[in-house]
């Protein structure tokens, strides 16, 4: 377990950038069909399956502690939505160092608004993990205040809430975190604070008004350095947001990104019946 922290740990100190080549179009080979588009200079990716007559779309934003890139668990999510007649959008959004919050979100409401133009049509949903989870929770309180529509729909799978991680339970919950580094989510939060401070609700969303957010869904595991926003954020009853949350004891940070598990079939199914509008979800078993 140290060793694994370790590792991550020095990839958030030495984030490896590529331009986002997890996600480029080109990695997306039949039957799938993906497209790129670009807001400003950052890439989107556009995936659906071939003869794809779907109305429904998400847009993806990937964790990675807003200093790394994609992965391809995020190209192999973006995959299962097209397999399941959904059309997907990922966007390769400012990271840091290069970049703080106070771009990172700006850039993320003008792509969401752009898609929008673009498929006019499309049903929207949004879809974040870790630090993009934070992020879609940002993005829903800026287009709440913006006076604009509201995606139909937002599943979180372990979101990052609070780059401060001051809540007095975290520092439990890191140690027992398989995966994710202390030192490393202090490092990053504060990169991605800048001028803002890491109690910005820009920055951290858990800080600011929950209420008028729409529907959002939220999993998240009894293990993980997250864990204790989660359940304070499932915790909520705002005005006008409806929360929906899976806790899954045992398993590690993001489980619901892998199929490989069982839990995280049974999420991803949850997610899809969401999505279609679904009020009676099953749990997890």
């Amino acid at each position: 377990m140290k060793l694994l922290k370790k590792a991550k740990c020095r990839s958030f100190y030495n984030p490896r950038r590529t331009g986002g080549s997890k996600l480029h179009p080109s990695r997306f080979r039949s039957p799938y069909a993906a497209k790129e588009s670009f807001c400003g200079e950052y890439r989107m990716t556009t995936v659906e399956k071939k003869g794809h007559t779907g109305k429904h779309h998400v847009f993806m934003l990937h964790g990675g502690a807003y200093l790394l890139e994609a992965s391809s668990q995020h190209r192999r999510m973006a995959q299962r939505f097209a397999n399941n007649a959904l059309r997907a959008t990922c966007i390769d959004y400012p990271l840091v160092p290069e970049h703080t919050a106070e771009v990172t979100v700006r850039v993320v409401v003008e792509a969401y608004l752009q898609l929008k133009r673009q498929y006019p049509d499309d049903i929207f949903h949004v879809f974040g993990d870790s630090a993009g989870g934070g992020l879609a929770v940002s993005l829903l309180m800026q287009l709440r205040d913006m006076g604009l529509p509201l995606p139909e729909s937002t599943a979180l799978s372990s979101p990052w809430l609070d780059v401060s991680m001051s809540n007095p339970e975290a520092r439990y919950f890191a140690d027992l975190d398989i995966c994710l580094p202390w030192e490393g989510l202090i490092y990053a939060g504060r990169k991605y604070a800048g001028s803002l401070g890491a109690d910005s609700p820009l920055v951290s969303p858990i800080f600011g008004s929950m209420d008028n957010l729409g529907s959002i869904l939220i999993f998240y595991s009894s293990k993980e350095a997250l864990t204790a926003d989660c359940e304070k954020f499932a915790r909520f009853t705002p005005e006008g947001t409806k929360i929906v949350s899976f806790k899954v004891n045992g398993l590690f940070h993001n489980f619901a990104m892998y199929p490989e598990l069982r839990q995280g079939r049974e999420a991803f199914r949850i997610m899809l019946e969401f999505f279609l509008g679904s009020e009676n979800l099953s749990p997890i078993y």
